[in-house]
């Protein structure tokens, strides 16, 4: 969103994880396995069940790797953090943090190479919109060789909407017919930020840094709804566009109904889409977040400062268009994956 911080730009997994689930309810301590692949957690709700995590130095009920009882605790097992490391990475593919030379890269930076084509030779199909749900099988490794999230492990395939998920899987997403598999590394600024995020408690956790996810396309379910057509100027605004002292650039596409303006208002209702400059990809829309109107209510703080500052332009019902300079969105650089630059 618009607001300070979008729910494209939340640290989770490539499938929102709410409530009960999350990590935050942990109460009790893990018990290691042999393999230490898998881990069980009592929750601080009745039962317990069996969730992947990281091997032992990350697991939030594990010692903190670097003292003198986590060396202890590798001891036990006869291994060293930095062999379970090497172990990770001889796991995971051995082009993780080196894509091919013949991996084609996106306006966005997003990387990709086909691993197997529905139909060799075609590549016609109705790809998926960001408007529309999937059904996909994925695996996604951080840099470290890690695996996140993986659907082939837990034997079920996943069902999202293309917009749900970070930036750089969306893009991704939307290059593909059903039946492709595709290898994608997305950019930690496509993806969740830089850094890894740790499982500790009462804290969001998640991969960090740049990902490997390879994809499956399973299935495309449509949305009578269609996402709007990308501005032909959406790099940034044309001569006759007019400009803030604040360098905020807007022209106005469907002149209002009213004289007056929003200068005073304390509230706006709006409709809108958004998209990034640089590569030219929608990012949200309204009528996502409200379906039946496509309508949201906004006040002063809710949104970034210069979309707020346009809305005070304008009269009702009037349409209009803003290019918002990185400094007055949300900046150039992100710690936590959300749009960059101008919007």
């Amino acid at each position: 969103a618009f607001p300070p911080r979008s729910p494209m730009s939340q640290p989770k997994h490539l499938r929102q994880r709410r409530g009960s689930r999350s990590l935050a309810s942990v109460l009790a301590i893990a018990a290691l396995f042999d393999s230490l692949d898998r881990t069980s957690v009592t929750y601080a709700t009745p039962g317990a069940r069996v969730a992947s995590r990281r091997e032992l130095l990350l697991l939030s009920a594990a010692p903190v790797a670097g003292s003198p009882s986590a060396a202890l605790a590798f001891e036990v097992f006869g291994k060293t953090p930095e062999d379970f490391k090497r172990e990770q990475l001889a796991r995971a593919p051995a082009e993780l943090n080196n894509p091919p030379k013949d991996a084609l890269t996106t306006r966005s930076g997003l990387k990709y190479r086909i691993l197997k084509p529905a139909s060799p030779g075609s590549g016609e199909c109705e790809r998926p919109t960001f408007f529309d749900e999937v059904i996909a099988d994925y695996r996604g490794y951080e840099s470290d060789g890690h695996v996140y999230e993986d659907t082939y492990a837990k034997g079920k395939k996943a069902k999202f909407a293309v917009h749900q998920v970070i930036r750089g899987f969306s893009e991704g997403l939307q290059l593909m017919c059903a039946g492709d598999i595709y290898r994608f590394w997305i950019p930690a600024d496509l993806a969740y930020g830089e850094g890894t995020r740790r499982f500790l408690p009462g804290q969001v956790s998640g991969p960090g840094g740049e990902l490997l996810v390879d994809v499956k396309l399973n299935d495309v379910k449509r949305k009578n709804e269609r996402p709007p057509p990308t501005p032909k100027d959406v790099a940034g605004p044309p001569s006759d566009a007019a400009v803030t002292s604040s360098g905020l650039a807007s022209k106005i596409l469907q002149v209002g109904n009213s004289t007056a303006t929003a200068k005073n208002a304390a509230k706006a209702t709006v409709q809108y889409s958004a998209w990034t400059a640089k590569d030219g990809q929608l990012f949200e829309a309204s009528i996502l977040k409200s379906e039946m109107t496509g309508l949201l209510t906004w006040k002063e703080g809710d949104v970034c400062k210069g979309l707020w500052e346009g809305i005070r332009l304008m009269a009702p019902n009037e349409k209009r268009r803003f290019w918002i300079p990185a400094d007055l969105a949300f900046g150039e650089k992100r710690t936590d994956g959300g749009p960059t630059g101008m919007l």
